[in-house]
């Protein structure tokens, strides 16, 4: 049952990639899933129930790549460094995830979806303990959050829209740039 709920993601961001959230409808996305439309209603009882629940496992995934990938031991500024790669890595990974996400930000779903409040508190959180240590300005947290996440969407779109060429070296410089501008 795992494989066809995933399958059903995985078709789900390729078609709303190519046709949008209104242009996909369920009986297309059965047809590129492979499984039967009702199989869709089994795990969904509509298209936007289906759509924030493929959001929801996007977000637990990249919480997930973060929250194990997160080591206290090392300094803010490496763990910085560390999760905004992270988020990176874990959208070149899956390159049909960066549009999804953008329109599912800019749609009536996400304004009264819970979810959004996890990951917002979460980086809010991880920016307030630079705060509290004295490393970082003492800023609203969550316009940070907006920032660091901001820097990170925009080197993706110049990556997979612009065709930007971006090394290591060029993320690095980025990553440090932005640094430098948060810091005391």
């Amino acid at each position: 049952m795992v494989e066809k709920k995933q399958a059903i993601f995985d078709s789900a961001l390729e078609l709303i990639n190519e046709c949008g959230f209104h242009g996909t409808s369920m009986s297309q996305l059965a047809k590129h899933a492979g499984v039967a439309a009702g199989t869709i209603y089994h795990y969904f009882e509509s298209k936007e129930a289906m759509i924030c629940a493929l959001h929801t496992d996007i977000v637990d995934k990249l919480l997930e790549s973060l929250t194990t990938s997160d080591d206290k031991n090392l300094s803010f500024k490496e763990r910085f460094e560390k999760r905004w790669k992270c988020i990176y890595q874990f959208h070149i990974d899956r390159p049909h995830v960066l549009r999804f996400y953008e329109q599912f930000v800019n749609s009536p779903f996400y304004f009264n979806y819970p979810k959004r409040k996890e990951i917002q508190l979460y980086f809010s959180a991880f920016f307030q303990e630079g705060i509290s240590q004295g490393i970082i300005i003492d800023k609203n947290p969550e316009l940070i959050s907006g920032l660091f996440f901001g820097s990170v969407i925009s080197a993706l779109k110049m990556k997979f829209y612009r065709k930007v060429d971006i090394d290591g070296s060029d993320l690095n410089d980025i990553i440090d740039m932005q640094w430098k501008g948060m810091i005391i």
